[in-house]
């Protein structure tokens, strides 16, 4: 409670969802290792819908070889995915998937110079990418050497990240705390709320022998 007071109080203060997708994962995957696999299938391709990037932590599944269950939630997100649409219709997510996530990507606009994204690429872009009004004190002005870094250490945390998972592919639980901890590494920003993520490596550590 008190390593992830700020995390707790800003999921309520702000109605981020953080909390369930945490529930949601964690539960997910206790009923697939408990051999209620339905259940804990449908968990996680609810842990998805709500924030889409929880499509990550179904690598672990890919290393365990759980085919049927990578399948199954597939079909359950797709199923949840068209009442969504029957629901609200499809305008807003043809607003999303074809005009706002692409123009993000185009002009980088998911990543300013704010501090409070806690990322590595935030702290690159400070460094390199010298902005006359956000950003006029940059060490450097290069901002190939900000993409290219950026990249490399991306890649690098992705590259142990694979190997980590050959390494422990027989432990869901480890895997899964092994793709939260990349993630959070590779992400351009990350929320206070989102903080509460870090609750899944943390029990994994606790109760393993890892060093």
């Amino acid at each position: 409670p008190l390593l992830f007071f700020v995390p707790l109080r800003n999921n309520i203060e702000f109605g981020q969802l953080y909390l369930l997708i945490v529930s949601f994962t964690l539960l997910g995957y206790h009923y697939v290792l408990a051999k209620n696999k339905l259940v804990g299938e449908l968990l996680l391709s609810v842990s998805i819908f709500i924030k889409v990037f929880p499509v990550v932590y179904c690598i672990p599944l890919l290393y365990n070889k759980r085919w049927k269950s990578l399948f199954t939630i597939f079909f359950l997100s797709l199923f949840l995915f068209s009442i969504s649409i029957l629901v609200g219709g499809w305008s807003f997510w043809s607003t999303y998937l074809f005009d706002v996530l692409p123009n993000s990507v185009l002009n980088g606009s998911t990543v300013d110079f704010r501090t409070n994204s806690q990322s590595i690429e935030v702290f690159l872009k400070t460094l390199f990418v010298r902005d006359v009004y956000y950003n006029p004190e940059a060490l450097f002005d290069n901002v190939k050497a900000f993409k290219h870094i950026s990249i490399f250490i991306k890649s690098l945390v992705l590259a142990i990240a694979i190997s980590l998972s050959f390494k422990h592919k027989k432990h869901l639980l480890r895997l899964l705390s092994i793709w939260v901890v990349a993630l959070f590494l590779i992400q351009p920003r990350t929320a206070t709320y989102a903080q509460i993520l870090w609750l899944i490596p943390a029990i994994e550590v606790l109760k393993s022998t890892l060093s």
